[in-house]
Protein backbone atom coordinates (compact mmCIF):
# COMPACT_ATOMS: atom_id res chain seq x y z
CA UNK A 1 0.00 0.00 0.00
CA UNK A 2 1.43 3.33 -0.99
CA UNK A 3 0.37 6.90 -0.49
CA UNK A 4 -0.20 7.24 -4.25
CA UNK A 5 -2.60 4.28 -4.27
CA UNK A 6 -4.54 5.77 -1.37
CA UNK A 7 -4.80 9.15 -3.12
CA UNK A 8 -6.01 7.50 -6.34
CA UNK A 9 -8.39 5.37 -4.28
CA UNK A 10 -9.98 8.48 -2.76
CA UNK A 11 -10.48 9.95 -6.23
CA UNK A 12 -11.96 6.71 -7.60
CA UNK A 13 -14.38 6.48 -4.66
CA UNK A 14 -15.54 10.00 -5.44
CA UNK A 15 -16.28 9.30 -9.13
CA UNK A 16 -17.32 5.63 -9.05
CA UNK A 17 -18.72 5.27 -5.51
CA UNK A 18 -16.87 2.06 -4.73
CA UNK A 19 -16.43 0.87 -1.16
CA UNK A 20 -12.92 1.40 0.19
CA UNK A 21 -11.64 -2.21 -0.21
CA UNK A 22 -13.11 -2.43 -3.74
CA UNK A 23 -11.56 0.88 -4.75
CA UNK A 24 -8.16 -0.23 -3.46
CA UNK A 25 -8.43 -3.40 -5.57
CA UNK A 26 -9.38 -1.43 -8.69
CA UNK A 27 -6.59 1.12 -8.27
CA UNK A 28 -4.08 -1.66 -7.65
CA UNK A 29 -5.29 -3.41 -10.83
CA UNK A 30 -4.95 -0.15 -12.79
CA UNK A 31 -1.41 0.33 -11.50
CA UNK A 32 -0.55 -3.27 -12.47
CA UNK A 33 -1.86 -2.73 -16.00
CA UNK A 34 -4.65 -5.29 -15.72
CA UNK A 35 -7.10 -5.60 -18.60
CA UNK A 36 -9.46 -7.88 -16.66
CA UNK A 37 -11.02 -7.59 -13.21
CA UNK A 38 -12.19 -10.97 -11.91
CA UNK A 39 -14.94 -10.61 -9.29
CA UNK A 40 -18.26 -12.05 -8.13
CA UNK A 41 -19.39 -8.54 -7.18
CA UNK A 42 -21.58 -7.28 -10.02
CA UNK A 43 -21.35 -3.79 -8.51
CA UNK A 44 -17.72 -3.78 -9.57
CA UNK A 45 -18.70 -3.38 -13.21
CA UNK A 46 -17.98 0.36 -12.91
CA UNK A 47 -14.39 0.07 -14.06
CA UNK A 48 -12.06 2.35 -15.98
CA UNK A 49 -12.13 2.32 -19.77
CA UNK A 50 -10.05 -0.60 -21.04
CA UNK A 51 -10.63 -2.81 -18.00
CA UNK A 52 -13.24 -5.55 -18.34
CA UNK A 53 -15.20 -7.09 -15.46
CA UNK A 54 -15.26 -10.89 -15.61
CA UNK A 55 -17.32 -13.17 -13.37
CA UNK A 56 -15.24 -15.23 -10.97
CA UNK A 57 -16.62 -18.54 -12.16
CA UNK A 58 -15.50 -21.29 -14.53
CA UNK A 59 -16.59 -19.57 -17.76
CA UNK A 60 -15.13 -16.24 -16.61
CA UNK A 61 -11.77 -17.74 -15.75
CA UNK A 62 -11.77 -19.63 -19.07
CA UNK A 63 -12.50 -16.36 -20.91
CA UNK A 64 -9.48 -14.66 -19.31
CA UNK A 65 -7.23 -17.65 -19.95
CA UNK A 66 -8.31 -17.76 -23.60
CA UNK A 67 -7.69 -14.03 -24.02
CA UNK A 68 -4.25 -14.32 -22.44
CA UNK A 69 -3.44 -17.28 -24.69
CA UNK A 70 -4.52 -15.29 -27.76
CA UNK A 71 -2.38 -12.34 -26.66
CA UNK A 72 0.66 -14.60 -26.22
CA UNK A 73 0.17 -16.08 -29.69
CA UNK A 74 0.19 -12.60 -31.24
CA UNK A 75 3.46 -11.72 -29.48
CA UNK A 76 5.35 -14.67 -30.93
Amino acid sequence: MSREILIETAYLRKVARHKLPDAIHVVTAIRAGCAYFLSDDKGMKRLPHGMQWVAADGPGVFEVMRALGDANEHQE
